[in-house]
């Protein structure tokens, strides 16, 4: 894992789909990124350097662990311009981690990419999300998260349009009212990341429809 690196890709289908991620599991899943070769599918980690890219202690090694077990059990929607064609699949097939207790900061954590996953990971040459790792690290809520990469996908038009339904289910959200939506999770997203991240202007704006 490269905390020095300065930006990532996933495909869109990735970006305009609900990761149903903790924030460890999201930092670690762009850890993954950061390192990723092309025709290379299994990868080796040191515990701490890993620990160091999540931001975490080594007494939350347990967090670590937590956060790996959760790319390797947890399904990913993938939206696809035809719903007869959505995916579910994850990002992990396989994981290993040190069965000596002493070993456990010292040793290494190894991991497989799923088959399924890999043309929405490698070799992307159009119809991907690129933003920097460092931004996307400090932010702390998820979906503040998921909204940054949202709008680093639409970063050269610089117009992002959703409706309000769609844009609860990539986030994971079902509130009655929009206005509560708004209120609760995308303002508050919105304020985190022009104070954290790389991008510092933002307009939202309701739009009428007919």
């Amino acid at each position: 894992m490269d905390i020095q690196k300065n930006s990532v890709r996933q495909h869109n289908a990735l970006t305009n789909s609900f990761l149903p991620f903790t924030r460890n599991e999201s930092r670690l899943l762009v850890g993954i990124l950061t390192s990723l070769k092309k025709d290379k599918y299994k990868y080796t980690y040191n515990i701490a350097e890993a620990l160091n890219f999540l931001g975490l202690q080594p007494k939350h090694y347990k967090e670590l662990i937590e956060a790996v077990n959760g790319l390797y059990n947890k399904s990913i929607p993938i939206k696809s311009s035809d719903p007869n064609d959505d995916e579910e699949m994850r990002i992990l097939s396989q994981r290993k981690f040190p069965k000596i207790p002493g070993q456990k900061l010292s040793g290494k954590i190894e991991i497989t990419i799923s088959n399924p996953i890999k043309p929405y990971l490698f070799d992307l040459v159009k119809d991907f999300t690129s933003y920097e790792v460092e931004s996307f690290l400090q932010l702390q809520s998820i979906h503040s998260q998921k909204l940054y990469t949202l709008l680093a996908q639409f970063k050269h038009t610089g117009l992002l349009i959703k409706k309000g339904d769609e844009l609860q289910e990539i986030m994971g959200t079902n509130y009655k009212r929009l206005s509560q939506f708004t209120h609760e999770v995308i303002n508050k997203s919105l304020e985190e990341i022009i104070k954290t991240t790389n991008i510092s202007k933002v307009k939202l704006e309701p739009l009428k429809e007919g």
